[in-house]
């Protein structure tokens, strides 16, 4: 309803259809759901092998410098993502990075610089959401540079499996066999 004549009638009339069609999404909700999680639930097993697909697809893409196909891997609402460290000052920090620096640091590197190595240590499945956290080693060409522990969030969207968040870690010590662990 619009226009400068709304008057309590007008008002409460839009009111009490909001509240019924409101009352009545709430009714069919249930059963929306039900019908969405029968039809779209993954096997958990076949939702972890998808998620770490595409973690992989990930690195290997990094390795070769390819960013196109690294965005591609991301769900397209990402932006950026969290870093934990302690910095020369000894403090620790959070730094959100963006999604775009990142892919336009990888494309600039010569492909076979960049090595991210990594195992997967704990999977949730939870539906369309899984959770991965893998411990990793960073190298940039052949040198060793930091490890650390990434927390991807991979959500399916049509048939892929997208990242939908990503955190990490990352340190300079204490990296002997983190991937032995």
């Amino acid at each position: 309803m619009t226009g400068k004549h709304r008057g309590y009638v007008t008002t409460t009339m839009a009111s009490a259809m909001a509240g019924a069609i409101a009352f009545a999404a709430l009714l069919s909700a249930p059963a929306a759901l039900s019908a969405q999680s029968a039809s779209v639930t993954p096997d958990p097993a076949e939702a972890e092998a998808g998620a770490v697909a595409t973690i992989t697809a990930l690195f290997d893409a990094m390795r070769a410098s390819d960013a196109e196909t690294m965005r591609g891997l991301f769900a397209d609402e990402v932006a950026g993502f969290p870093s934990s460290y302690v910095n020369v000052e000894n403090d620790p920090v959070i730094r959100f990075g963006g999604l775009d620096e990142f892919l336009e640091s990888v494309a600039g590197a010569e492909p076979g610089s960049l090595d991210e190595q990594f195992v997967v240590r704990d999977v949730i499945v939870d539906d369309n959401l899984v959770t991965v956290v893998t411990p990793y080693t960073f190298t940039y060409q052949g040198n060793f540079s930091h490890c650390g522990v990434d927390v991807f969030l991979i959500a399916r969207q049509g048939e892929d499996w997208k990242i939908a968040g990503l955190a990490d870690t990352r340190r300079r010590g204490g990296c002997e066999g983190w991937l032995d662990e």
